[in-house]
Formats: structure tokens, sequence, C-alpha cells
């Protein structure tokens, strides 16, 4: 009976490793340059599939700025990943937390907003449903 559980708990803890390794491998496979039209079809079942729109006061008023949510789910908590567009060119990804330490005050500005929008709670309540 102790060897079953034993053998039990190994393929369990084994099976959630898999999942989650898979998860990050696919995160990094997006590459500078990309449209959200292909990280949205590279990435499809981690991605939300519309891109939203930003406009911010630190942010070039000439360019068109876009993001693209990914919740990342684990037993303990939700975590959300942020894709950042400049004029449909993938400029950086990663948590909102790595935007906003960026060293390029552009990424920063978007990590504001997308921050900004991240905790709207139109976006949470139409997440949580």
């Amino acid at each position: 009976m102790k060897q079953i559980l034993i053998i039990a708990l190994i393929l369990a803890v084994s099976g959630l490793t898999a999942c989650k390794t898979y998860l990050y491998e696919n995160m990094f496979d997006v590459q500078y340059g990309t449209s959200s039209a292909q990280v949205i079809k590279d990435e499809s079942n981690l991605v939300d599939e519309k891109p939203v729109q930003l406009k911010g006061t630190n942010l070039d008023p000439n360019s068109t700025y876009t993001i693209l949510f990914a919740k990342m789910r684990s037993t303990v908590m939700e975590n959300y990943w942020v894709y950042g567009f400049k004029n449909d060119k993938l400029i950086y990804w990663g948590y909102p937390y790595q935007f906003l330490r960026n060293s390029d005050p552009e990424i920063r500005a978007l990590g504001v907003e997308a921050t900004k929008y991240l905790v709207n709670e139109e976006y949470l309540k139409a997440t949580l449903q």
C-alpha cells in the first residue's frame, strides 16, 4: 500500500511539472518584432485573443501601443504575463513588474499603462467569469 502511494505521488508531481514546463517553454518562443496576430496564433492556448490598445501620458502619441495578457495559473496563485507591442511589433514581454523595472522609459511607461488596465475592475470581472 505504501509503495502505491509513493508511486502515485511521484506520478502526480511529475505530471504537474510537465504542465508547468510546457507553459513556460511556450512563453519564450516569441521574438522581438513579432506581430500581435502571430503571438495570438502561436500562443493561442495562453493569451486573450483581443489586444488592448493603450494611450498614456508617457507614451509616444505618434505610435500605437497594444498589449496582450496571458494568465499564468499555478496551484497556489494566478499571475498575468504581458506582451507589449509598439506599432504591432513586439517590443517586450514579461510579468508587469518586469516592465516597471526596465531601464527603457518607453517600456516602463507601457508597464504602467498595462498595470492600470490590469487592475481595472471591468477586466478582472471579465476574466473571472
